[in-house]
């Protein structure tokens, strides 16, 4: 069985999770909208991997809800 890694959305990309979540055109405008657009900056210089590490170290629990709430949306706004 072939899988298909191009991105469903746009046809033009390899799709990852960061991509889906971080980097695809319809979603970077969420991001730069939401609260946390100061602090995602630093998403585009490490790895999102990275980048979700440094943000659960800083422990500020509303900050975290934001993030997650902003990934869930995206999630289900891509079904």
């Amino acid at each position: 069985m072939d899988i298909d890694h191009v991105c469903p959305c746009c046809g033009e990309e390899y799709e990852s999770l960061e991509y889906a979540l971080l980097l695809r055109k319809e979603v970077q405008p969420i991001w730069f909208a939401s609260p946390v657009s100061g602090r995602m900056r630093n998403a585009h210089q490490s790895s999102s991997n990275q980048w979700l590490v440094d943000c659960l170290q800083l422990q500020d629990e509303e900050f975290m809800k934001q993030i997650f709430g902003i990934i869930w949306s995206i999630l289900l706004r891509n079904e």
